[in-house]
Order: structure tokens, then sequence, then C-alpha cells
């Protein structure tokens, strides 16, 4: 089975199954390998799995994003994931989060999102995504947080405009 790529009108990419599960596997593996100290800041990998909903139905999403902190009120990050609303779209966003509060027990955050989301399908071409959302983290082992967001995605797919909410949970390492 085979998955036709179309970014544009110019570019088609045919993908197996296969191949498909090898890259995001690859992609998985990059975002939990994430912990690492450099002079300024550090590096974080957060994994999340949710439900998102507009007027007329549920579907499932994955998203892994990498974030480079400054320090613990901002980080920015790149994000990509798999949502299957009509078809299967893959979002590449770039992320900004904000933690008014520092370390605490629970610190909340606000993610502002925004990048392009790909179709798998030849009758959608793709188009822009954002996605602001609200998380709350806590971590009850050193170095693992555990997220719960609830945001917005607004997308624009054929020149239609769909909004939806969504819920993820997810960790942060």
């Amino acid at each position: 089975m085979f998955i036709t790529l179309k970014i544009d009108f110019f570019v088609k990419i045919n993908i197996d199954m296969k191949t498909l599960k090898i890259i995001l596997i690859i992609l998985l593996f990059f975002t939990t390998k994430s912990y690492s100290q450099s002079d300024d800041g550090w590096f974080t990998g957060k994994i999340t799995c949710g439900i998102a909903a507009d007027k007329y139905q549920n579907y499932p999403q994955i998203n892994c994003a990498y974030f480079y902190n400054f320090e613990n009120h901002f980080s920015i990050a790149t994000q990509s994931g798999l949502i299957f609303y009509d078809t299967e779209l893959m979002p590449i966003e770039s992320c900004l989060r904000i933690r008014p509060i520092g370390k605490k027990e629970i610190m909340p955050a606000l993610n502002l999102s925004y990048g392009y989301a790909i179709s798998f399908d030849n009758k959608y071409k793709g188009g822009q995504i954002f996605s602001p959302a609200i998380s709350f983290e806590t971590g009850f082992i050193k170095r693992v947080n555990y997220v719960i967001e609830f945001g917005g995605q607004f997308f624009k797919l054929n020149s239609r405009k769909i909004k939806n909410w969504f819920i993820n949970f997810g960790i942060e390492i």
C-alpha cells in the first residue's frame, strides 16, 4: 500500500507504509533522546497523544516536539506528528512556549505553534496550521514531566477553514 505525499502542485512522493513507519520511529527516537546540557540552555523532548474534535467528528493525533529551553520560563521548539482527520495530515510546526511560573509542582504554560500541514492524500493539498494551547506539567520523577494540553487547531485545507479543539496527554523528558 502506497501513500502519495503531495507538496504543492509540482512534487509528488510515493511512500509505502513500511517507510512511513520507519520515518515515525526515527522521529520518535530523536525526540526522546533529549536531555543534554549546554552552556546557556538545555534540550527536552515531548511526546503527546490525544483526541481532537470539531462539531462533526472526533479523531486521534500524535505530536512530537523537541524544545530548546533558554531558561525555565521561555523555550522554542520544532514539532511534527500525525493528525488523522478526513485524511492523514503531518504538521511541521515551530513552537514558542512561555511558562509564567518556574519550577513548581504544577507548571502552566502557553504554547503557540505555527506551521504547515502536509497531506498524504491526492484530494487535499495541505495547508497552514496554527495551534495555540495551554498546558499543565507536573513532575513526579526527576527530569520527567507529565503533560496535559488543551488547545485549538486552526488550519486550511483546499481553501476550507477548519477549527477544532483538542486535549493531549504525554510526557516531557
